[in-house]
């Protein structure tokens, strides 16, 4: 539902607000969190002049939510940053997997190393995609 990197048109967003039932109106309130801030914005001053919510309840709910969205972002910001670590030390450790078996399996021709011929790659390309 959060797509940040397209632009954003505020007069959209408010007639798509504004094209709204009461009932949905009120459901993208409560779940403003996977929303645009714009859209739980535009969905509050909908509400107001609608008169579902009164204007104290709009702005500590659009102020909440806000908060929300905002902590959202983080999280997510901060579990892409995880992933990308472990895609790393995914990649390096099936480097050295990779090197080892090919290193053990050229000197002591033993071909219990060949599976980590195969593993490391994997590892490799799966630290790539994280």
């Amino acid at each position: 539902m959060i797509f940040h990197d397209a632009p954003i048109d505020e007069n959209d967003i408010k007639s798509r607000m504004e094209r709204l039932e009461d009932k949905e109106l009120l459901d993208v309130i409560k779940n403003g969190t996977g929303y645009r801030p714009q859209a739980a914005k535009a969905a509050v001053m909908v509400a107001i002049r609608r008169e579902l919510i009164s204007k104290e309840e709009g702005e500590k709910l659009l102020g909440y939510t806000i908060e929300k969205i905002k902590q959202d972002e983080d999280i997510q910001a901060e579990a892409a940053e995880t992933n990308s670590t472990k895609g790393r030390v995914e990649m390096v450790v099936g480097v050295i997997i990779f090197t080892t078996g090919l290193v053990f399996t050229i000197k002591s021709s033993h071909y219990v190393w060949i599976g980590a011929l195969v593993v490391g790659p994997i590892l490799f390309i799966r630290g790539l995609f994280k």
